[in-house]
């Protein structure tokens, strides 16, 4: 009683914490490609009841084609989905699935009907408690998708033979000796890792030009700001200009990353910068330029509102693209 009454209760303010994440989240996923922003799949709770699991689409609109179970490298993901599965973030929807008692924040990850009729006596022993957000197998395997080798032709096979057992291991004990203390160290040590995962050494260097072109489309994005200030004030800059700018351009740069990062900007081959690249750009920019107007709206100076964000849209446009050509 005491876990589901915490389950809900934090599930219900985080879900009011994360509601803007939705409206972001969802607005990337429309805008890379056509079709619903949830993903909804069938999966086994307790006691072997079945529920709607609800998640970010992460792949094209037809998402009954290929296996059931991701594979590494999976194809189907949209460059927004990678970007969520990378982060954890197309899991935010659960929420709704523990407000309404089908899991918990911990337990053992629920699995499609297809993988639960495999299960021998003993196994379903997991089945005797709520399915969760996290458990067990996604502390010590944060990313189960390398543990996939490249390019195999059954993916669901190998998942069933190598990697199931080893999950329903960890998972019996866990159901075998749940309580709430360990349930709230579970979570912490989700939580830390969901956190800190990308800030890791190791996948900075990974990622290492990535982030210089990020910061280099952010250099531009700040370069086209003061150019259109120059132009729009005839090259002088008052003091209240300059305050705005300082309230101004961290919110703009802070859509901006998400929305670079989120459609893969960064990932673009700058020498054979093409159409559709170009068009990334255009959406980045303009709801950018429009989320950043609608959340500061109350603190820009009325005259920044419309002739100078349409020249800087169209500077930071030129100054993007113009660097990808050189």
């Amino acid at each position: 009683m005491l876990k589901e009454i915490f389950d809900r209760t934090l599930a219900v303010i985080g879900f009011i914490a994360v509601s803007p994440s939705f409206l972001v989240i969802g607005l990337l996923i429309k805008l890379e490609s056509s079709g619903p922003i949830f993903f909804k799949h069938r999966r086994i709770g307790k006691n072997g009841k079945s529920f709607w699991m609800y998640k970010f689409r992460k792949m094209e609109d037809n998402l009954n084609v290929g296996p059931k179970i991701s594979p590494k490298y999976d194809a189907r993901l949209t460059k927004v989905g990678r970007v969520l599965e990378r982060l954890k973030l197309d899991e935010i929807p659960q929420l709704i699935n523990i407000v309404k008692g089908d899991m918990s924040f911990v337990g053992p990850r629920p699995e499609i009907p297809k993988i639960i009729e495999l299960y021998t006596l003993e196994q379903r022993k997991v089945l005797t408690v709520k399915p969760g957000l996290v458990g067990p197998n996604q502390i010590i395997w944060r990313n189960e998708k390398n543990l996939f080798p490249e390019n195999l032709d059954d993916v669901e096979a190998y998942y069933i033979k190598n990697i199931l057992p080893l999950k329903l291991q960890r998972d019996i004990q866990y159901a075998e000796n749940a309580n709430f203390l360990s349930d709230i160290n579970y979570l912490i040590l989700a939580l830390g890792a969901t956190i800190f995962e990308p800030f890791k050494i190791s996948h900075i260097k990974r990622r290492k030009r990535l982030i210089f072109k990020l910061m280099t489309d952010l250099g531009l994005s700040g370069a086209a700001y003061v150019a259109a200030l120059l132009i729009k004030y005839d090259l002088q800059i008052s003091s209240d200009l300059l305050r705005h700018g300082i309230t101004i351009l961290p919110v703009l740069f802070g859509w901006q990353i998400i929305g670079f990062t989120f459609l893969g900007a960064p990932h673009q081959t700058w020498r054979y910068f093409c159409q559709a690249d170009l068009i990334v750009l255009v959406k980045v920019i303009t709801v950018s330029v429009l989320l950043t107007v609608a959340v500061l709206y109350p603190f820009i100076k009325p005259t920044l509102l419309f002739s100078f964000w349409i020249l800087y849209s169209i500077l930071c446009l030129c100054f993007l693209s113009g660097m990808r050509f050189l």
